[in-house]
């Protein structure tokens, strides 16, 4: 188990501080070949960036499956029912929360759902550090993705959590609110978890582009030699 968090370790330590020895531009900064990747970027293999994401995802989210891991959920997982309770209150509705447990009451009747692994925004996070951790970019950019994305995250999910118990007051097939919760909710936070990496992927690729333009545009400080 060692070895494991030994590897784990060493992955997310070369994820973080990977820098590539030149900047990173999805175009070619030789405008006679627009498109070309810059040669010595990651993304002259783009299949090397794929691959880190997905060795990193299945890292996370393995370790946080683990039977252990269910202690160290639980206060996220009851802070997840917490909020999720008083920010249901705020508008009005009859919501409560005990531990994991979430109640919702609409026209007199009750609903619960427990909030668990999966149900937490937990995994969903996990995956979208997956994604940013191998980004070739700074230290401060991948800071910045991940503490808005950490918010972008609980938005999603406290939405999530609030189909899922509405859900409950239209279907009565157990299986039927298993095809929502493990198959449509999993799908609905995966596509909204890419559209945000590719929205601040974009943003630092153009932020990388125009520093590069403004650092060429530049005039030289060497003086003109006399003729």
């Amino acid at each position: 188990m060692h070895g494991v968090w030994y590897i784990f370790i060493r992955v997310v330590l070369k994820a973080v501080t990977f820098r590539p020895t030149t900047c990173v531009h999805y175009m070619s900064t030789n405008t006679s070949t627009p498109g070309t990747a810059k040669k010595g970027s990651l993304f002259e293999n783009p299949t090397a960036l794929f691959i880190a994401i997905i060795v990193l995802a299945m890292t996370f989210v393995g370790l946080m499956s683990l039977p252990q891991s269910e202690a160290l959920l639980r206060p996220v997982d009851q802070f997840t029912a917490t909020s999720f309770a008083a920010i249901m209150s705020l508008f009005g509705m009859d919501c409560k929360s005990q531990g994991i447990l979430l109640t919702l009451q609409l026209g007199g009747t009750y609903k619960s759902i427990l909030v668990g692994y999966g149900c937490d925004g937990v995994q969903a996070y996990l995956i979208l550090i997956s994604a940013i951790l191998p980004f070739p970019c700074s230290l401060r950019q991948k800071f910045l993705g991940l503490l808005n994305g950490l918010i972008f995250v609980f938005v999603i999910n406290q939405i999530r959590l609030l189909g899922l118990i509405l859900i409950l007051y239209v279907i009565k097939d157990a299986e039927d609110f298993a095809f929502y919760h493990t198959g449509v909710g999993q799908v609905y936070a995966l596509v909204l978890i890419f559209i945000y990496w590719s929205y601040w992927a974009s943003k630092v690729v153009k932020a990388k582009q125009a520093a590069h333009a403004a650092a060429s545009t530049q005039p030289s400080d060497t003086p003109a030699e006399p003729a």
